[in-house]
């Protein structure tokens, strides 16, 4: 979910939790671009959802780039498990 769904009332989360996303697999990155879109397989966990393998797309910067294995912090949604939103800027590049 991305600020343009937020501001036009796209795919809103009704019952945020934080959690966990591990990540399975996900899409190399190309070239030089300093955000790119990135497919990653998830495994989700959060208070009162369990354990959810789900796909999520968005843009990803380069300095946060994901790999197999890692896991990131989330904001799940415990009334639909696909919604997730990745909180990058928690990471430490």
């Amino acid at each position: 979910m991305g600020l343009l769904g937020d501001m036009f009332g796209g795919r809103r989360m009704r019952d945020p939790v934080r959690g966990t996303a591990q990540v399975v697999s996900c899409t190399d990155h190309r070239g030089h671009g300093v955000r790119q879109s990135c497919r990653m397989q998830l495994m989700v966990r959060g208070e009162g959802v369990p354990a959810k393998a789900i796909e999520h797309s968005g843009l990803v910067h380069l300095r946060y780039w994901p790999s197999p294995g890692m896991t990131l912090p989330v904001t799940v949604d415990r009334a639909n498990p696909q919604r997730v939103r990745v909180e990058w800027q928690e990471l430490v590049p």
